[in-house]
């Protein structure tokens, strides 16, 4: 019989197989000890993360990781929950244990208050999460904004502000997004100017024999136009080649720049908890919430 309960990754006997287990389950070398506690734990947000193990006896057989983060809506707090570092063991795949970890999770969370679980699975679980676990889905944009003097301008939009859109709008709190971020990435680059503020981190990638440098932005909450111009004439100034933004189609921020496209390799997920289906219109995420950003 398999049962779920939650563990903390502080126990090194737990922390150990958990290692083990994703280090068979995805075939990659095995994590540093530490590495995943660092990377799920936001002592910053109102509600702790949770960290669920599926067991059969005594041996853990499955895992999935629920980092916290706030969010903000209607000038009003929560906190929402983002599924990740799931694993299943391969002796027991197929066996339903990633359901019954999600369904664990969805009850835990629900009675601590949590407002949504959400977040960016890859091809093999995303089926799973809207067809089985009754999640929805919307799609991840992209934008790469190249760094050309006479071109890059066409990228935006003549937008004053967003002060005035929807009130139905969930912002995370970048702040404490980019400070978990960092608790692996000493990297992480941030920039504010006024009331703006947006963070992210340099990659280097080959294309074509070419060595380009990438400014990838994680998040970002704007307050106009002007802010917007100033922070992204601060990335440039780092010699980036391009800007890359991925983001959540429903997020407002989208309005400010031009020539999206549908990403093929991310799309958001969300399961809501302790709202009304019709509490959110608009979600303001991108892809440096994920754990894998």
């Amino acid at each position: 019989m398999i049962t779920v309960r939650q563990i903390d990754l502080r126990n090194s006997e737990y922390e150990d197989e958990i290692i083990d287990l994703l280090s068979i389950a995805f075939r990659e070398d095995r994590l540093q000890r530490g590495f995943l506690f660092l990377n799920i734990s936001s002592p910053e947000a109102d509600l702790p993360s949770l960290f669920l193990a599926a067991f059969e006896g005594d041996k853990i057989v499955g895992c999935n990781a629920f980092i916290a983060n706030d969010f903000e809506i209607n000038q009003r707090s929560l906190t929402c929950f983002q599924s990740c570092w799931s694993a299943t063991h391969p002796e027991h795949q197929g066996k339903g244990v990633f359901l019954l970890i999600q369904e664990n999770a969805k009850q835990i969370l629900k009675k601590q208050g949590a407002a949504l679980i959400y977040g960016l699975p890859n091809d093999l679980s995303h089926p799973i999460f809207t067809k089985k676990l009754d999640f929805f889905s919307i799609k991840c944009m992209l934008t790469r904004i190249p760094n050309i003097p006479l071109i890059r301008d066409l990228w935006f939009k003549n937008l004053a502000s967003l002060q005035s859109s929807s009130a139905k709008v969930l912002k995370p709190n970048e702040y404490q997004v980019s400070s978990l971020k960092k608790n692996v990435n000493s990297e992480i680059i941030e920039i504010a100017h006024n009331e703006s503020y947006l963070w992210g981190k340099m990659e280097s990638r080959n294309k074509f024999g070419i060595r380009l440098t990438i400014f990838n932005i994680g998040g970002m909450q704007i307050k106009s136009k002007q802010d917007l111009s100033a922070m992204l004439t601060k990335i440039y100034s780092f010699g980036c080649h391009f800007i890359e933004i991925y983001s959540c189609k429903s997020n407002l921020n989208n309005n400010f720049f031009r020539f999206w496209q549908v990403s093929s390799t991310h799309r958001f997920i969300f399961f809501y908890l302790n709202l009304p289906e019709d509490a959110i219109i608009n979600f303001n995420l991108m892809r440096g919430v994920s754990d894998t950003f």
